[in-house]
């Protein structure tokens, strides 16, 4: 009996411990399936707050495109890439900044220079090309960084593309005796890409003008060479104020061989004109660059410009 009675006992106790392994089990299982779903939550709220930043992002990129596109801010903030990027050699990707509706108007596409004010007071001029590309706003920064406009737009907001833009060394009213205007070559073909076309002798004889607008006079310039140059910058090389350097500066230019020279022999150029280059980068040719070079042939008022225009057409 008494055998009986310890089995029964020993019996029990395991009862009793495969029910508290059950219980475990399902604690334990619990515990996980609980964990699961904590875990299937924060992953949720983690999805939901990742879209929330998403859309977030995504709107203040629309924001700072529709300031890029209308908006002056000469303060704009670089990042230590573009820092570093800031030295005028090599094409670049990017694009232009898109121009404003509105600035040209009546016949000859005059240009409504207080519009162009409003949306940057440093835009004092604008250069162009007939039936090219190149026809844009010319800066000259107010402040004392004279490459400002290398790296920020007509909108004075940072972009790679920057603005065709004249020194300090210049005069705005296009007086001295060699005004260089600078501008980007851009792998898109925008700001002053187009000049490299000029090394192919039909595209050269096709387009002899470059016309230059500002507020109060338009300038005609005839375009008499194009050629690939050193790096050298020409207002500090030579000093154009003297004569002698001036010619001095003639005679080099008339020494040029380079493989892509054009001329125009019909032209004749000395030290009593007014020269305008156009300069920008040879793609990775660090140590070139690319000038067109133009003589002041016509200046006069919108109103002189408009009757020399006809006169030209007829």
């Amino acid at each position: 009996m008494a055998g009986k009675k310890n089995e029964k006992k020993s019996g029990g106790i395991w009862m009793v411990l495969l029910i508290l392994s059950l219980i475990g089990i399902v604690i334990i299982l619990g515990g996980i399936v609980f964990r699961l779903y904590q875990d299937m939550q924060a992953q949720k709220e983690y999805e939901a707050l990742q879209a929330q930043l998403q859309m977030q992002q995504e709107q203040e990129e629309e924001e700072n495109a529709d300031t890029i596109s209308g908006s002056y801010d000469p303060e704009g903030i670089a990042t230590e890439e573009e820092i570093n990027s800031l030295e005028f050699t090599g094409t670049r990707e990017g694009e232009a900044a898109r121009l404003p509706d509105g600035i040209f108007s009546g016949a000859g596409d005059l240009v409504d220079f207080a519009k162009l004010e409003e949306i940057n007071p440093d835009l004092y001029a604008w250069v162009r090309i007939p039936d090219t590309a190149i026809d844009y706003p010319v800066a000259q920064y107010g402040g004392e960084d004279d490459s400002f406009y290398l790296n920020h737009d007509m909108y004075g907001n940072w972009r790679f593309a920057g603005c065709i833009y004249s020194e300090k060394l210049n005069k705005k009213d296009f007086s001295d005796p060699l005004t260089v205007l600078y501008g980007h070559n851009m792998i898109n073909g925008s700001m002053f890409a187009g000049l490299m076309k000029f090394a192919d002798q039909e595209y050269f004889d096709a387009h002899p003008y470059i016309y230059v607008y500002t507020k109060d006079k338009v300038y005609a310039y005839e375009i008499f060479t194009f050629y690939t140059f050193d790096n050298r910058h020409l207002l500090y090389a030579f000093d154009f104020s003297k004569k002698k350097e001036f010619k001095k500066y003639l005679e080099e230019m008339e020494e040029v061989h380079s493989w892509d020279l054009k001329r125009r022999e019909d032209v004749e150029v000395t030290t009593d004109d007014k020269l305008l280059a156009l300069e920008t980068c040879v793609g990775n040719a660090t140590d070139n660059r690319y000038l067109l070079h133009a003589k002041l042939v016509w200046s006069g008022s919108n109103e002189e410009y408009l009757e020399y225009i006809g006169a030209e057409e007829n």
